[in-house]
């Protein structure tokens, strides 16, 4: 009966004992999983990732271009002859100037310009007119044809690509303009006859426009380039031919240049 006993529960012992183990065994052979990360669950997010926030847009308000060129009589104020009391006698010339643009909304800015040119004076063709009449004189300029522009208008912003744009405006203001003043003298070293006449540039403020067409091409985020055709134009009461063409009134004097200017911008973020 002891015996019985005895082998019962030695049997009970060993099937207690290989339950257990089987059941460590399970546990360590299966691995620890993570959470399964369903695809599309919008509560997964990754606060780490900064490429996910959405950037800062880069806006342009103002900015600021300076443009020499070369400029080119046209019309009346081109004109060398001397039967026209309209010829201004201006021959080619420079010019230098500067704009401020400041964008109302992404195709239009509110443009504001000013320009400097000065024309050469054709003296030798305005010379058969003020010379006319006199003998052994000779005449000699004292200053040339300067124009100082200050206008204000609307200007285009027309995207062609990426990097290049079309750039159509057109502006209004005032023009002070200088004319020509000029010294007649006797020429030669002895017997000189007649006394040397000198006549003063005039100025004169009037109404002015420019219109043109211009291409910009963006080199980096803040500088720009410009290439700017345009057209000037104001009129003068006052004529330099008018000493010679009585008239009344008085015929006046326009004045008309085309400009081709390349200008360097910087642009304000």
């Amino acid at each position: 009966m002891k015996r019985f006993l005895c082998y019962s529960l030695f049997l009970l012992c060993l099937n207690a004992f290989s339950q257990s183990d089987s059941t460590a065994s399970s546990n360590t052979s299966t691995p620890l999983s993570s959470p399964a990360i369903i695809p599309g669950d919008s509560m997964l997010v990754n606060f780490n990732d900064t490429s996910s926030k959405p950037k800062k847009a880069v806006y342009e308000y103002v900015s600021v271009e300076l443009s020499p060129g070369f400029i080119l009589p046209a019309g009346n104020f081109a004109s060398g002859d001397h039967n026209n009391i309209l010829a201004g006698y201006a021959k080619e010339g420079f010019s230098i100037g500067g704009s401020v643009y400041i964008k109302v909304v992404d195709l239009v800015n509110i443009m504001i310009s000013y320009s400097r040119q000065m024309n050469t004076f054709d003296e030798n063709s305005f010379g058969s007119n003020a010379l006319k009449g006199t003998k052994n004189f000779t005449l000699t300029p004292r200053s040339n044809w300067v124009n100082n522009f200050v206008l204000i208008g609307g200007s285009g912003n027309i995207p062609l690509d990426e990097e290049n744009f079309l750039t159509p405006r057109i502006l209004f203001g005032m023009c002070l303009s200088k004319t020509p003043s000029y010294q007649t003298a006797p020429t030669g070293t002895t017997n000189l006859i007649g006394t040397p006449i000198t006549v003063d540039s005039e100025r004169e403020v009037k109404f002015a426009f420019r219109v043109g067409v211009g291409l910009k091409k963006n080199i980096n985020k803040m500088f720009y380039m410009t290439i700017n055709p345009d057209f000037y134009y104001t009129s003068l009461k006052s004529n330099i031919n008018q000493r010679f063409f009585p008239t009344s009134p008085p015929a006046y004097q326009t004045i008309s240049n085309i400009s081709l200017s390349v200008g360097v911008g910087f642009r304000m973020h």
